[in-house]
Formats: C-alpha cells, structure tokens, sequence
C-alpha cells in the first residue's frame, strides 16, 4: 500500500515538474516575441492543469499579437468572466471584439471601460465610428439615394 501511494504522489511530482518546465519553456518564447509557438506552449501547460489564471492572461495576449482574433475573444471572455480583466486587456478586448464583427459586445465593453475607467478618446472615437458600421451594414448599396439616376 505505501508502494501505491509513493507511486501516486511520485507521478503528481513529475507531472507537475513538466508542467514547471514547459510554463517556463512558453514564457521564454513569450519574452523571446515569438508568440504563435508561446501560445501553443500555454495552451499545453493548460492541457496539463487546472489552474489558468497566469496562463490565460499570456494566452489572450499571444492571440492578439498574432492576430488570431477569434482565439483571442474567447479567452478575454475566460478573464472577463473571472473578473480578471485590466484596464488595457479591456479595451483590447473590446477592439478585438470589433475585428470579428462583434460590433455590439465592442460597444458594451466599451461603455463598460468607459463606467471603469472614464472616457478618453480612443472610446469616444470607437463609439462613434459603431454608429457609422451600423450604418454601412444597413446601406443598401446606393452612393446617393437622392442623386437622379441619369444625368441632366
């Protein structure tokens, strides 16, 4: 029987040594810039355990560097969900929100910014600039709807 428990904790000795090593390999890569193999690097060490609050602060922001921008909505939605969002991954998040078209949830985030932080420019100017989306989406593809259609 102590042979099996010596075993057990033996094997949860080395698997979190490995966990360890390859954190310390992704942070590495992370500090070298090289972020697309950083990222695949975390997302191991994630495979491995189950604690990711370090880990997916680093992932959101490997996503966003290398602009796989779908990645990177879902796991500043994992911070934003744990209350783990900073001042400026909120409103990266909110502007990757708007690369994928979530112009909707760009805007929330940003008023959410904007109730955390205060306004500044840069969410005024967003802000405004959903409006005008809006309206390109509803446009119904007419340069001038009053223009007349032959010239005169």
């Amino acid at each position: 029987m102590k042979r099996v428990v010596l075993l057990i904790a033996l094997s949860f000795g080395f698997q979190s040594l490995g966990q360890q090593v390859r954190l310390k390999e992704a942070n590495l890569l992370y500090n070298k810039m090289a972020y697309y193999y950083a990222a695949e690097a975390y997302e191991d060490v994630l495979d491995r355990t189950r604690d990711s609050s370090e880990v997916a602060v680093k992932i959101a922001d490997c996503y966003d560097k290398i602009e796989d921008n779908e990645k990177a909505v879902v796991w500043y939605d994992y911070l934003g969900n744990n209350a783990q969002l900073t001042q400026k991954q909120l409103l990266r998040s909110a502007v990757v929100r708007r690369q994928v078209g979530d112009y909707a949830g760009s805007v929330g985030q940003l008023a959410q910014y904007e109730t955390n932080y205060g306004r500044n420019d840069v969410t005024k100017q967003m802000i405004l600039e959903h409006g005008a989306l809006e309206s390109l989406q509803t446009d119904d593809g007419t340069y001038c709807a009053n223009c007349p259609t032959e010239p005169a």
